[in-house]
């Protein structure tokens, strides 16, 4: 019954709809049905699609992702989307999470800031993923947005 509420034409339904369905634990839609929730117009919606595929985050495709966080997409998709990227903890989602940090959207920038002081710029740096000159750039991006005192305790040595 509730997987039939996702289509429902109330914004606020379908984000009960798929809360139930996350509380319920059972059988529901898989992430690719979750993941087309993102870009839904109503954002208590894709806030509790969120919830629901922050736990499966890792198996989610980072392209798609990274594809919301531009700024031709709504704020709720965008956060939505560094969130899960977040989640995640892989590469590919850094450069998106950084270019956050200049959005126009304060409340966007502010959850960069909160997402980014929880990466792991060691790991990042041991997987090359990046080149080393491409990673300082990064790095450097998210490091001056600190404020002094933080900027001392987080200094990275390369």
């Amino acid at each position: 019954m509730l997987t039939g509420l996702l289509g429902h034409r109330d914004g606020p339904v379908r984000a009960a709809a798929v809360a139930g369905l996350r509380l319920l634990d059972g059988p529901g839609p898989g992430p690719e049905a979750l993941t087309a929730l993102l870009d839904d117009p109503s954002p208590a919606v894709v806030r509790e699609a969120t919830r629901s595929l922050r736990p499966v985050a890792g198996r989610l495709a980072a392209g798609p992702l990274v594809a919301r966080t531009l700024p031709d997409r709504p704020a709720h998709i965008r956060r939505a989307a560094l969130r899960l990227l977040a989640a995640q903890a892989a590469d590919e989602g850094l450069p998106a999470l950084t270019a956050a940090l200049d959005d126009p959207d304060p409340a966007l920038r502010r959850i960069a800031l909160d997402l980014l002081r929880g990466w792991d710029w060691q790991a990042t740096a041991r997987r090359e993923t990046f080149e080393r000159r491409e990673l300082r750039t990064l790095y450097e991006r998210y490091y001056f947005k600190l404020d002094w005192a933080e900027m001392r305790r987080t200094r990275l040595n390369w």
